[in-house]
């Protein structure tokens, strides 16, 4: 009989499952461990090799360097307990996962497509548990970057948007035509990812906040919800409110928002958020402007002011904090409160993310609703597109019409494939 290679018999080490076959995520984590310099003698001669590209690769390396015996020092059970030790966490994890979950689900009306925050006393909106370490590695990117840097400087220059390279990827600034709503309350700018590499960064810092997960069971959708856009939202000053609604009406849940602040604000009396209440037995689409209200601050098309919302809500207040955020879809009135970021903050700087379902039959409201904040969004193929913003910009560069730099913009498209399809310019890393 064949002896069996001391790798398997290592991951047999309580490393089966309910069916008697080998448990691929413990391999995942064993061979990880086998890997980490760490865990192995200083004389090992894993020291000076390498680390595989990939665990198929690892595998077969160890197979290779150690036919007979393991590495020199290796005790196969003291893996296996971090092994199990770190599996156990993640199952703990994932029940906590699922209780935030269950709180998503409160409230939660399938039939209408709508929920009702008893405790904020508003439609469509939750609060939620963010882990810091992310937040953190969020904002160590904004940092890095120097977005503070590029906002200022882009109001300094008077400009409408810039592109920004750097670092930690490629950036589009924007800040919204006459402020907030076509009014000059606000210094809000938007800055979004601008390419497949940056993009692909924020959304594995999504994908690590379970987002998906935890709104899966709200979000109509077919598969795993979709990551549209991912911006930072910066300000530094809100003189008067200007209500308007993220998404319209009709997309009810099926399109959300998450806006959670880097940091703890030294500024906690005011600039903050305002928001409306409203009880739970007044319809979503009920105020004048909801079914028609877009997202977009920055294009001209942007959310309407809420004027009605008045008739039927009470104005509220909601103080970020750090490890907190806020999610919302269609019906929640908000506003950025009024006042002036602390001087030792500078600026207020908040991550967002707008993700949602991925039946195609919504993109044509989703794209419309986030075409104004970014040059490109991720569309439900996977593919990143060219917003109604980073059209309007092509249109303008193939005219050298407007006030664009068309030589920046063409010098940082590069190599960049432009081609037009049903749905008009579709921009192709």
């Amino acid at each position: 009989m064949k002896k069996q290679h001391w790798l398997v018999s290592a991951m047999e080490v309580n490393g089966v499952n309910d069916h008697g076959k080998l448990d691929y995520r413990a391999l995942l984590r064993f061979t990880a461990e086998v890997f980490d310099a760490r865990k192995l003698p200083t004389s090992n001669p894993a020291y000076q090799v390498a680390p595989p590209s990939s665990v198929v690769d690892a595998t077969r390396w160890l197979v290779d360097v150690y036919p007979e015996h393991p590495p020199c020092g290796f005790n196969a059970a003291e893996v296996r307990q971090r092994i199990d030790a770190a599996m156990a966490q993640e199952m703990v994890e994932y029940h906590l996962m699922l209780q935030r979950a269950d709180a998503a689900l409160s409230n939660w009306d399938a039939s209408k497509q709508d929920h009702y925050n008893a405790e904020l006393r508003a439609p469509n909106v939750w609060e939620v548990d963010l882990p810091m370490n992310i937040i953190d590695e969020a904002k160590s990117i904004f940092e890095a970057a120097d977005l503070a840097k590029a906002f200022r400087h882009l109001h300094e220059a008077d400009a409408r948007h810039q592109q920004v390279s750097t670092p930690c990827g490629q950036f589009f600034v924007l800040r919204s035509l006459g402020g907030m709503g076509g009014t000059t309350s606000s210094d809000i700018t938007w800055i979004s990812v601008d390419d497949r590499h940056t993009f692909n960064r924020f959304e594995r810092l999504f994908e690590r906040l379970e987002l998906a997960e935890m709104f899966e069971p709200v979000v109509d959708s077919t598969d795993r919800l979709c990551l549209y856009s991912a911006f930072y939202v910066v300000r530094s000053h809100c003189e008067s409110p200007f209500f308007h609604f993220d998404w319209p009406a009709e997309l009810g849940v099926k399109a959300l928002t998450l806006m959670t602040p880097l940091s703890d604000f030294r500024q906690q009396t005011s600039f903050n958020l305002l928001y409306g209440q409203r009880s739970p037995e007044v319809p979503r689409g009920s105020t004048a402007n909801e079914t028609s209200a877009s997202s977009e601050l920055g294009s001209g098309r942007g959310p309407r002011a809420d004027h009605a919302y008045a008739s039927s809500s009470t104005e509220a207040r909601y103080n970020y904090t750090k490890g907190k955020g806020i999610v919302f879809g269609a019906s929640f009135a908000h506003s950025t409160e009024p006042g002036v970021a602390h001087e030792q903050d500078g600026v207020h700087a908040y991550l967002c993310f707008t993700f949602g379902t991925n039946r195609s039959k919504h993109w044509p409201l989703i794209a419309d609703s986030i075409g104004g904040h970014s040059r490109v969004a991720g569309a439900m193929d996977g593919s990143l597109v060219l917003t109604r913003l980073g059209r309007e910009i092509e249109i303008e560069i193939e005219t050298d019409g407007g006030t664009v730099d068309t030589g920046q913009i063409r010098q940082s498209c590069g190599n960049l494939l432009v081609c037009r399809d049903a749905h008009g310019f579709i921009w192709r890393f």
